[in-house]
This record gives C-alpha cells, sequence and structure tokens, in this order.
C-alpha cells in the first residue's frame, strides 16, 4: 500500500509547537513540540485526530508520547516500531510513551542535519504504515484461498500444552484480561464453560472455544507441574473490574495435540497485523520471520506463530 507524505499544518504556535504535521491517510498527527503538553494540550491535540504523536527534547533524551483511538494500531507497537532498540517504551493498546538519546540517534543519523529529528520520526511513522501487511481473516479466507490451499501443511508435535477452564477460575460472566506474544496488550475474554484458556511453554497464553480445543487435542486430568514442563514464565490473568491478579497454573491440565489437526502456514515477508474473525479487541502481530497459521478445518481462523515457538512445536505434515 502506497502511503502519502506528511504535509505541513500552519498556526500550531500558540500551543508551544515547534510544527505540526498531519497525514490525512491514516488520520495521524505528528507534533514537534518545544516542551511536553500539559494536560489541557495533550486533550486538545487527541481530539483532532484519531493517531496523534507528540516528541519534545528533555535531559539528553529525544521524549515521545502517542494516543492510539483505533484498534487498528496499538499504541505500544506503533512506539516500540519507531523507538526501535535505541531507547525505552511504555504503554498499552491506547497510550505510549518513549525516549531515545539524542547522543544515540545523532549517531544513526549520520550524514543528515543533526536536529532533524521530525525527518527521523516521520520515517518511522510512514515506513510503518508502508511495510506491512494487513490482514483481516474472513476476507483474507475469501480472497487467498487457493494461495492458503497451497501453503505447507504442519502439525502440532506430540508435546504437552496445558488448558484451563475459564469457569473454574471465576464466576461466569466476570471479564478477564489475558496478554500473549502476539498481542502484548492484551484481550478482554468473559468467563464462560464454552471458553477455555491454552498455555504454551514459551509464553503462549490465548483463549479456544470448547468444540475447538476438543477437535484439537486431547484432554487428560494430568496436572500442569511448571517445574517439570519448565516454563519460561507463571501464566496469570486479571480480572478487569479489580485488576486482581490470579494465577492460573494450579488449575491447569495438560492436553496433548491430536495427530489428525492441522494447519497451513507461510513465513512472514512483512510485518503483519492480523484482524482475527469475529474480533473486536485489536489484532496479532507478526514480524518477518514469524508464521501466518491458518488452520485447515476453518480457513477464517487465522493468527500468527512466532518464529522461535514455531520451530518448537510444530512439524511438517507430509501426508
Amino acid at each position: 500500500m502506497e502511503v502519502k507524505a506528511f504535509v505541513p499544518i500552519l498556526g500550531q504556535e500558540e500551543r508551544g509547537e515547534k510544527g505540526a504535521y498531519l497525514l490525512e491517510q491514516q488520520g495521524f498527527l505528528l507534533i514537534e513540540m518545544e516542551q511536553r503538553p500539559d494536560a489541557q494540550t495533550w486533550q486538545k491535540q487527541t481530539d483532532e485526530a484519531d493517531f496523534v504523536l507528540v516528541f519534545w527534547e528533555k535531559n539528553g533524551d529525544l521524549v515521545l508520547q502517542f494516543s492510539s483511538k483505533k484498534k487498528t494500531v496499538r499504541a505500544v507497537d506503533l512506539m516500540d516500531y519507531v523507538v526501535e532498540d535505541m531507547g525505552l517504551i511504555k504503554g498499552d493498546a491506547s497510550q505510549a510513551t518513549g525516549g531515545i538519546p539524542i547522543a544515540l540517534l545523532k549517531a544513526y543519523m549520520a550524514g543528515r542535519e543533526q536536529d532533524a529529528y521530525v525527518e527521523y520520526v516521520m520515517e518511522r511513522i510512514l515506513e510503518y504504515f508502508q511495510d506491512e501487511a494487513c490482514i483481516d481473516a474472513e476476507r483474507y479466507a475469501k480472497e487467498h484461498e487457493q494461495e492458503i490451499l497451497q501453503m505447507q501443511r504442519y502439525r502440532k508435535k506430540k508435546v504437552g500444552w496445558a488448558f484451563v477452564k475459564t469457569d473454574e477460575i471465576a464466576p461466569i460472566g466476570t471479564k478477564l484480561a489475558i496478554k500473549s506474544l502476539e498481542n502484548e496488550s492484551g484481550i478482554t475474554i468473559t468467563v464462560d464453560p464454552d471458553t477455555y484458556i491454552m498455555i504454551g511453554k514459551r509464553g503462549e497464553i490465548y483463549h479456544i472455544q470448547k468444540e475447538k480445543f476438543h477437535n484439537t487435542y486431547e484432554a487428560t486430568d494430568e496436572p500442569l507441574d511448571i517445574f517439570a514442563q519448565m516454563l519460561d514464565f507463571i501464566p496469570v490473568v486479571e480480572t478487569v473490574e479489580d485488576g486482581k491478579y490470579i494465577s492460573i497454573d494450579e488449575l491447569a491440565k495438560l492436553c496433548y495435540p491430536k495427530k489428525q489437526a492441522m494447519i497451513y502456514c507461510k513465513e512472514l515477508e512483512l510485518r503483519a497485523r492480523v484482524f482475527s474473525k469475529n474480533s473486536n479487541q485489536g489484532y496479532f502481530l507478526g514480524r518477518p520471520g514469524d508464521y501466518l497459521a491458518v488452520r485447515c478445518d476453518d480457513l477464517s481462523d487465522i493468527y500468527v506463530i512466532q518464529k522461535d515457538i514455531f520451530g518448537e512445536t510444530y512439524e511438517i505434515c507430509e501426508e
């Protein structure tokens, strides 16, 4: 997708803005500030566009603050892309902040005007929208069916996973927040007898419907032992209403993939945001080298598997 350039906006100086620029195609407002905006100024700025990123210099750092009103872009994802490995970020789906040491940024910008930080930020934002694939699962399944059917088929290796029935965690109707490697800002699910949570060794945690679970896995009564399974983390969920964290490893039982459960896969060449069907809570984020996965029994069930997890848990299906 071709992304048009930012265009300057005039008459912003009264709010302490050194320069303001609009990427109209995306509804993205970029503002260079003299200093951090106060709460009133920030509110006015975020009222003007779906996406607003402001930045300023402070104590030898270039400080960035970003707001996203749409679930099509998680604030923490875009900030991670802009800052790269040069600085630190924090945030969630709607708000994120980050900082880059100016000395490091100047070294990175060798050969350019050394205070042209706005050019660097613009380039990163344009690249974010340009060098990526945006996939709507249901539309992709219809428009790329033959391409999907030509992908290599894989199945999970015979290794133990774990599952938890959500109605054993909290009362039915309780809203739980869970995070995953492909969606670090998390999603919210509602406790229901038909909703399970899956737990993988490397940090994979996601929800699955009861019917799909039993079509894919053989359930056991064997309890999860986080030490025997060598988990890299202690899986927890958070109750949305009161922010209480609940460890779920003691409730988990082991399960094993059924041999006949298979997926189509291909390696991603670009960053990808994958919007799953019937989801209003954002997207899976994939990076080059990760895998786009499609369930063989439901071509509209599309998601992302991280590269290292894929290599450890999947094998080619030769049948």
